[in-house]
């Protein structure tokens, strides 16, 4: 699930071990009263995690990126990364990087800033001493309520502050919300 421009997305999810959902569906903030509207459907169903960034909203499952863009949200899903992991928790972006909390990566980020829908890959963040950050041990779950626009920034940000021992490439621009 998450927000854009006014707007509330949700998609995916399962019911038991089979049922994959692949719909996701938009609800207008301004009009709660007109209901749930459907989106085109992901290629892949399950268990997701949702962002938005610049127009277009991307799904996080255990085997794919997926990207629609909204402008021309008929053209569907498109597919722009393989993933091998669960994303965890949190999903953020930053100045045209996806980033995501994965279960057996730890962080890692993908490049979001151009608009090729070709495979793109992930990096993964290195700890100091040149390993990779260890994944989270504990789920972090936000309350349910009114989700401001950065609380999911401020709740990445408390869970990186955890780990002090990071750092990013020197190529990698880092927004101020990843520094200690």
């Amino acid at each position: 699930m998450c927000r854009w421009d006014g707007k509330l997305y949700a998609g995916g999810g399962i019911a038991g071990y089979s049922d994959m959902f692949r719909s996701v569906e938009v609800l207008d903030l301004r009009n709660v009263n007109a209901g749930w509207s459907e989106m085109p459907s992901l290629s892949r169903g399950g268990m997701l995690r949702m962002t938005a960034h610049d127009g277009k909203l991307y799904a996080l499952s255990s085997e794919t990126v997926e990207r629609l863009d909204l402008s021309n949200a008929k053209a569907g899903w498109k597919t722009i990364a393989n993933n091998d992991t669960t994303p965890s928790g949190v999903v953020i972006t930053k100045d045209g990087k996806l980033y995501a909390i994965c279960e057996k990566h730890g962080l890692r980020w993908l490049d979001i800033s151009s608009s090729k829908d070709s495979a793109q890959k992930w990096i993964d963040v290195v700890m100091s001493e040149g390993k990779s950050m260890p994944p989270p041990q504990h789920v972090m779950l936000l309350k349910s309520g009114t989700v401001r626009s950065s609380s999911l920034v401020e709740v990445c940000t408390r869970q990186l502050k955890m780990y002090k021992c990071w750092t990013l490439p020197t190529s990698t621009p880092v927004g101020t919300e990843f520094r200690s």
